[in-house]
């Protein structure tokens, strides 16, 4: 109903309350043979090792001219391997070559739904007023559990491929203003460089749902990350070199990358919670994210999807997103008498820039912690679907390794 598909996980007729995902992101299959081919291997072996119940993608998941070829390509990988999947679109799906014939953003959706084992809902999602929820395969997946419940509700919400030319001129002006200044935009910067955001109708098609479903958490899919979680990061590390004494605490600040370091645990009087991961590149939100911090209307720094997950994502919501390939960071925080969780699934790309810019090529070691790191290799959440209190259960994984 409303483009909502509800499963289970039955062994022997019998609905199970453990369920393990497997998540992707960034696998930029493109038109480079040898990269992809290498790609792709991985992705059979991962999922052959893992066996997960479900397999996700968080995006930029086909990014080439041949993008037909390879998205028929991959979905019969899938049917090979009989594994259940969904996906959200990334920045670079349908408009990285829009001067050559491409799959189109609506195309790929259609393309994809169309397979078996995939699990998206290609139709248009209305809100209740009637309103067109914006963006390309937006939809939610409803996990029952063996009390035939639905434990968890699983949202796909598409952020875009670049910032409209109206929100660049019109809308977000003054917040580019921003971004120039404080160092993540340069002078000069065009409306296709800056990344898109999770628009007001998707919220709110989000905040229908999870009304329907209050016993339910809702873990959100996206590409492109938020705000917050760059907020959270700092205050996190700030704290925690104070209470440590690091050398390099005052350094860092929002454009620039910490050090190679995997701190994680509590820190005194910080309410943020590091699992896994760190922080390696800047982290590319939209301008739109500025306007809650410092543009902020109602004086709570957060974004409207942050605070959408703390208003009606039950016990524990999550959001995860990729995008940025070279951070990977997991956190926990308690806020609203909640325990949210928001972070990066381990990037996947073997195409991408981690090589091509970023000295992955070089002649360094990857022992040498003073460089970048091959990090590709892939997410696992486990959920327990009978305990609405207990967090699931995350965990990176490198192909290095």
């Amino acid at each position: 109903k409303n483009g909502i598909t509800t499963i289970s996980k039955k062994v022997n007729g019998e609905i199970q309350d453990n369920l393990k995902v497997l998540v992707f992101t960034d696998f930029h299959l493109d038109h480079k043979q040898d990269c992809c081919n290498y790609t792709y291997t991985m992705i059979a072996k991962n999922i052959m090792n893992v066996k997960p119940d479900l397999v996700l993608l968080c995006g930029d998941n086909i990014t080439s001219v041949k993008n037909k070829a390879r998205a028929k390509q991959f979905a019969k990988l899938m049917e090979d391997l009989g594994v259940y999947w969904s996906f959200v679109l990334g920045n670079h799906e349908g408009s990285e070559y829009p001067e050559k014939p491409m799959l189109s953003r609506p195309e790929q959706i259609k393309l994809f739904s169309q397979y078996k084992h995939c699990l998206l809902d290609p139709s248009i999602k209305k809100t209740s007023d009637g309103e067109t929820v914006w963006g390309d395969g937006n939809h939610a997946i409803n996990i029952l559990n063996s009390n035939n419940e639905i434990a968890q509700t699983f949202f796909f919400l598409d952020s875009g491929f670049q910032l409209s030319d109206k929100d660049f001129e019109i809308n977000y002006k003054a917040e580019v203003d921003e971004f120039i200044r404080i160092g993540k935009a340069k002078e000069g910067v065009k409306a296709k460089d800056l990344a898109d955001y999770i628009k007001d109708s998707q919220i709110k098609w989000y905040q229908e749902v999870m009304a329907k479903n209050t016993k339910a958490n809702a873990t959100v899919f996206s590409h492109v990350p938020l705000k917050d979680m760059e907020d959270a990061y700092l205050e996190y590390y700030k704290k925690y070199n104070v209470e440590h004494g690091s050398e390099w605490a005052e350094e860092q600040d929002v454009t620039h990358p910490w050090p190679y370091t995997e701190v994680t645990g509590e820190v005194t009087g910080c309410d943020i919670k590091m699992l896994t991961g760190r922080r390696a590149e800047g982290m590319c939100y939209g301008p739109h994210d500025v306007r809650y911090s410092p543009f902020d209307s109602d004086g709570t720094g957060r974004t409207p999807m942050f605070d959408a997950m703390i208003e009606s994502g039950g016990t524990h919501p999550a959001f995860f997103c990729g995008h940025d390939h070279q951070n990977n960071f997991v956190y926990e925080q308690e806020i609203g008498g909640k325990t949210i969780t928001l972070g990066y699934i381990q990037p996947a790309c073997y195409s991408s820039n981690n090589f091509w810019t970023k000295g992955m090529l070089g002649e360094f070691p990857l022992s040498d912690t003073k460089k970048y790191h091959l990090i590709q290799g892939y997410s696992v959440i486990d959920f327990d679907l009978k305990n609405a209190d207990k967090p699931s259960e995350f965990k990176h994984y490198t192909n290095f390794d």
